[in-house]
Formats: C-alpha cells, sequence, structure tokens
C-alpha cells in the first residue's frame, strides 16, 4: 500500500512536470484522484460525509458544444495545497462565491460510468473536464448519483 502510494506521488510529480513543460496535456489515469469543488450547502450532507448528485451537474459550453463537469487533479497534494488552488482558481471565479466543500474520488468512477477526461490545464496546469455525458435527462441523472454516491465529502474548514 505505502508503494502503491508512493509510485502515484511519483506518476502525479512527473506528469506536473511534463504539463509545465509541454503544450499537450497528460492524460488523467484511474487510480488519480480528482475533486470537484461545492458551491451549494445543499449539495452535501456535512453529517453523513455525503456528496450529493446535483454538485454534479455539467453545464453546456458553447465553444465545444458539449456538457463538461470541472473537476481537478489533486493526486499527492496536501488539502492545504488543494484549498489553495481552490482560492486562487476556483473561488472569485464563480459569481464570486466561495466553495463550501470538495467530493473527489478516483479518476475510475466516471470512466467506469463511461465518460471520460479532457485535461485543458486551464486556468490551472492541473484542471481537468469531464466529458461525455449522456443527453438524457433519466441517464444524466443516474450517472450523477453513482458517481456522487462514490465520492467522498470534505467540508472546508
Amino acid at each position: 500500500m505505502v508503494f502503491r502510494r508512493l509510485l502515484i506521488v511519483f506518476r502525479q510529480r512527473f506528469y506536473d512536470i511534463l504539463q509545465r513543460s509541454s503544450e499537450t496535456p497528460v492524460p488523467v489515469e484511474t487510480d488519480e484522484e480528482i475533486t470537484r469543488f461545492i458551491f451549494a450547502s445543499s449539495h452535501f450532507v456535512a453529517s453523513k460525509g455525503r456528496v450529493k448528485a446535483p454538485a454534479l451537474g455539467p453545464m453546456f459550453h458553447r465553444e465545444t458544444e458539449r456538457l463538461e463537469l470541472s473537476v481537478y487533479r489533486t493526486t499527492a497534494l496536501l488539502p492545504a495545497q488543494i484549498w489553495e488552488i481552490c482560492n486562487r482558481f476556483v473561488d472569485n471565479h464563480s459569481a464570486h462565491r466561495l466553495a463550501k466543500a470538495r467530493g473527489f474520488c478516483r479518476a475510475e468512477i466516471p470512466i467506469r460510468e463511461g465518460l471520460s477526461f479532457d485535461p485543458d490545464g486551464e486556468p490551472h496546469p492541473q484542471h481537468a473536464n469531464i466529458v461525455g455525458w449522456p443527453a438524457e435527462k433519466h441517464e444524466l441523472k443516474n450517472v450523477q448519483q453513482k458517481i456522487a454516491a462514490a465520492m467522498e465529502l470534505e467540508v472546508r474548514g
């Protein structure tokens, strides 16, 4: 277990270096941790440590003509580092609201649901979008519920 964690940390640092030195984003790996910052208190249950499906509502982007959900790659980052990314790149860019919590899981979870990642590195090198969402509302909700059920919750301190 310790060796696996060290391997993940090494791989993430290696990817960080590659991303800084290359225009080509590094693909998101299944064992990476991804974080979704949550702004609405109604999108999580702190007492149960649960993320609710609406926290994972993708937005339609006209430029790409697809549904996208903004996430950050947070493998090997300490909570303070993750919240610093939030402070600098997420808070105040979302209608002057502050994130109240974050939901996180392995990238494998959305991939299992048929989704994929677009690691665009904007506005931060660790940024990616989850793409490939179903167009049908009931299918979309089902995918959101499955991912939310697998997420862990960290409420902002």
